[in-house]
C-alpha cells in the first residue's frame, strides 16, 4: 500500500524536508534501530510497507491527489482502506511525534482513549470537550477495536493529553484514575507498548506485552481483581513493600508486581538490596484456599516469570511471593500478593451460535472449588440473547442455589433445574452469565454446566382499527420478527 502525504499550502522544499524527516523517524525510532516494524518480510506480504518508508510524496498530477489539497489539520484513515491512501499533514503537523501518530493510525490503530475499557482507567469530563470533538473520545466496541491483550497505556503516542480539545483550557478533559502524575499525550516517540502492539498486529515475534510505567509504580493500596474482566483486558494486582536495609549477609525483601493476562499470571519483581551476590530467586505460589505451596527457582538475571493459568486453574485465586537467594542463604519472602486468574469473555453475537460456555473442566465431569467465571454477551440492536442449556448439574446446596450457582443477569440463579423450555431470553440485547463455586472441603466437585448463546430477533405484532369502527376488536394484520 502506498500512502500519499498531502500538505496544506505545501512547497516543494518544505515537502521534501518533511519526507526526509519521516524516513528518519522510522530509521531512528529506537536508538538507531528500526524497531517499529522489525520483520519486513511479513509486512511485505501484507502489502503494508511502512518499514520500507514507502510513504510517497504528493504530486499534483497524481490521480486523486488534488481533492485533498485544501484539507486542514492532521488526519489519517485507521488501517488500510484500499488503493492510494492519504495522510493529511497541515502546517502545524510538521513534528516527528505528530507524524508518527498519524502514521500509526494508518497502520491500523485508534486513539488509546477509544479503547472499550477506557472508563476503567480514565475519568471523562464530557462537559469540557469542545463541541464537535466528542467523536475523538468515543469508545469503540470489541467488534471494531482489539486491545491485543495489552494493558492500558497512558504513555502511548496514540493517547490524547488531559487538556486536549478542552473548552476551559485550565480544566481537564481526561483524568487518569491510577496515577495523577502520569504523562498523557506525549509526542516524543513510541512507548514500549506502542512498539509491542504494532509488531503483534503484523505477526512479528514480539513476546509478552511489557508493563507500562503506571503499573510498575502503583502504590500498595491499588488492587483491581474483579470477575468481570475480559480476555482482551489486563487486570492488575499489586502488593508493594518498601525497601529496607538488609541484615548483613541476608538479601532484602523484593518488591513484587503481578499482572493478570488472559492465559497467564505475570510476576515481576525488583532486585532487592543485598550485601552478597544474588544467585537466583524463589517464586512461591499457592492455589487458594487449601493448595500446597509450590516453589520455582529462576536465574538471577530474570526479574519476571509467567505462570500459565488458562489450562490449569482458570478463575482461581493464587497467592504469590518472591524471595532472593545467595550462595549462603535465602532472603525473606515478599509480602504475599493474591490475584484471581482470568476466566471471562466478552462475546458479540453477530452471527451463528457461540458454543464455548461451560464450567472449566466440564468435559472431564467435574469443576473446581472457589472459581469465578463470567461471559458478557451483546446481540445486535433490536435482538435478544438466547441462552440454551445443554447440561446443568451444579451443587447448589441444601437450600436452593445458595452454594454454587450459575447466575444470569443480577438475580436469576440456576443450579440443577434449567429454565422453562431449556432456554433463557434476555429482555434487551445484552446478557451476563456468571458461574461461581464456593470454597469447600473438596478441591473438585462432580458435575458442571454447558450452554450455548445466539442472537434471536425480537418478535412484534401490528394491529389496527378499521376506519370508523373504533369499538371493534383490533385486527392483527402482521406478525414477525425484526
Amino acid at each position: 500500500m502506498n500512502i500519499a502525504l498531502v500538505f496544506r499550502n505545501s512547497r516543494k522544499e518544505t515537502h521534501e524536508k518533511v519526507i526526509s524527516s519521516i524516513a528518519l523517524v522510522f530509521r531512528n525510532s529506537r536508538k538507531g534501530n528500526l524497531e517499529y516494524c522489525p520483520c519486513l518480510q511479513k509486512l511485505m506480504k501484507r502489502q503494508a510497507k511502512v518499514c520500507q518508508q514507502q510513504f510517497i510524496g504528493y504530486k499534483k498530477k497524481e490521480k486523486g491527489g488534488r481533492r485533498a489539497m485544501n484539507m486542514l489539520g492532521c488526519q489519517s484513515s485507521i488501517g488500510r482502506d484500499g488503493g492510494e491512501q492519504f495522510i493529511v499533514l497541515g502546517e502545524s503537523c510538521y513534528y516527528k511525534g505528530v507524524i508518527m501518530h498519524e502514521m500509526t493510525h494508518a497502520v491500523g490503530f485508534f486513539h488509546e482513549q477509544n479503547r472499550f475499557d477506557r472508563d476503567d482507567y480514565i475519568t471523562m469530563h464530557w462537559k469540557n470537550i469542545e463541541p464537535g470533538k466528542e467523536l475523538d473520545f468515543q469508545i469503540q466496541q470489541k467488534d471494531v477495536l482489539t486491545t491485543l491483550g495489552a494493558p492500558y497505556d497512558y504513555g502511548s503516542i496514540m493517547h490524547y493529553g488531559p487538556y486536549t480539545f478542552a473548552k476551559e483550557p485550565k480544566q481537564e478533559v481526561m483524568t487518569p484514575k491510577y496515577d495523577p502524575h502520569v504523562q498523557m499525550g506525549q509526542r516524543d516517540g513510541f512507548s514500549e507498548l506502542d512498539i509491542w502492539k504494532i509488531n503483534t498486529l503484523y505477526g512479528c515475534d514480539s513476546g509478552p506485552p511489557p508493563s507500562p510505567s503506571w503499573m510498575q509504580y502503583l502504590s500498595s493500596t491499588i488492587k483491581i481483581t474483579t470477575p468481570s474482566q475480559t480476555p482482551s483486558r489486563t487486570s492488575v494486582s499489586t502488593k508493594s513493600t518498601q525497601k529496607t536495609t538488609p541484615v548483613p549477609g541476608l538479601p532484602g525483601k523484593p518488591t513484587v508486581l503481578v499482572n493478570v493476562f488472559p492465559n497467564a499470571v505475570r510476576i515481576n519483581w525488583e532486585k532487592p538490596d543485598s550485601s552478597e551476590q544474588i544467585t537466583g530467586y524463589i517464586i512461591t505460589y499457592k492455589l487458594e484456599p487449601d493448595g500446597q505451596p509450590m516453589k520455582i527457582l529462576v536465574s538471577p538475571n530474570k526479574l519476571a516469570y509467567y505462570l500459565n493459568t488458562y489450562t490449569t486453574h482458570p478463575g482461581r485465586r493464587y497467592t504469590i511471593s518472591v524471595a532472593a537467594v545467595t550462595n549462603t542463604t535465602v532472603g525473606p519472602e515478599s509480602d504475599p500478593t493474591t490475584v484471581r486468574s482470568a476466566c471471562s469473555h466478552d462475546v458479540y453475537l453477530d452471527e451463528g451460535t457461540y458454543n464455548q460456555i461451560h464450567s472449566p473442566f466440564f468435559k472431564y465431569g467435574y469443576y473446581e472449588q472457589d472459581v469465578i467465571c463470567q461471559w458478557k454477551f451483546t446481540a445486535p440492536e433490536r435482538q435478544r440473547v438466547n441462552l440454551t442449556f445443554r447440561h446443568l448439574n451444579i451443587d447448589g446446596g441444601p437450600k436452593g442455589c445458595t452454594n454454587d450457582v450459575l447466575r444470569i443477569g443480577d438475580s436469576d440463579d440456576f443450579c440443577n433445574i434449567p429454565p422453562t423450555n431449556g432456554y433463557y431470553l434476555s429482555k434487551g440485547n445484552k446478557a451476563t452469565v456468571t458461574f461461581m463455586s464456593r470454597p469447600g472441603p473438596s478441591e473438585v466437585k462432580a458435575g458442571g454446566f454447558d450452554m450455548s448463546a445466539s442472537a434471536e430477533a425480537t418478535a412484534f405484532n401490528i394491529s389496527w382499527h378499521p376506519p370508523g369502527r373504533k369499538g371493534e376488536t383490533p385486527r392483527e394484520i402482521h406478525a414477525g420478527k425484526f
